[in-house]
């Protein structure tokens, strides 16, 4: 059976046997991804900060979701800079009757 789990900012399967592993997690509606160890140094203060702001469960959660909004942040960016670029958004003009 599977269950569906929040963690960080995003949506995961996993199977409710067994713990909610990062290996065994595919995001919901998206291919398999491809997930590999790093072993890094990272400020424990804001790790913490993080994971509470993220609302993470493990450290691991915690730095998949704050990488998901990171990319996520630059999509945005991206679309409003085209926005920018074609014009911007201009109100609508309204016909008023006098």
């Amino acid at each position: 059976m599977l269950s569906v789990a929040v963690c960080g900012a995003a949506l995961y399967r996993f199977r409710s046997r067994g713990a909610c592993k990062a290996k065994s997690r595919v995001p919901v509606g998206r291919a398999p991804v491809i997930r590999k160890r790093k072993n890094i140094h990272i400020d424990r203060d804001k790790l913490d900060a993080a994971r509470t702001a993220l609302g993470a469960l493990t450290e691991t959660a915690t730095i998949d979701a704050a990488l998901d909004f990171v990319v996520f942040r630059t999509n945005v960016f991206s679309a409003l800079e085209r926005v920018a670029v074609d014009g911007g958004f201009a109100p609508a003009r309204r016909l008023v009757e006098r």
